[in-house]
């Protein structure tokens, strides 16, 4: 689904990239379960959102880390969700409206 995106990268540029992303998956899944990408829903991304709120901008005490990793994070994830809805894979009815999934979902500097 991404090789027209990394297929002109050096390898470390590859690995690097893939490994940002791979990052996103893996915080989602630590905090919300690993799921089919069918079964993710609205309230998923919102538990990522509220985490990544907490680093960035907590109530007390300094950020652990920055708005624009926060972001990143989240367009990662909600890149890779669209990517696979807009693949034509099998999707339900649930994801007609994928990109409502993760869309909103960042914060302004």
């Amino acid at each position: 689904m991404v090789r027209d995106e990394i297929r002109t990268k050096s390898p470390d540029r590859k690995k690097r990239w893939k490994a940002k992303r791979q990052m996103s998956v893996d915080m989602f899944i630590s905090l919300v379960d690993d799921k089919p990408i069918t079964a993710i829903k609205r309230d998923n991304a919102r538990a990522v959102h509220k985490c990544w709120l907490h680093r960035i901008a907590p109530e007390e005490g300094k950020a652990d880390r920055s708005v624009s990793t926060g972001n990143r994070n989240m367009g990662n994830l909600r890149s890779d969700f669209c990517r696979y809805c807009k693949a034509g894979l099998p999707v339900n009815s649930a994801l007609a409206s994928a990109s409502t999934k993760f869309s909103g979902m960042r914060w302004v500097i």
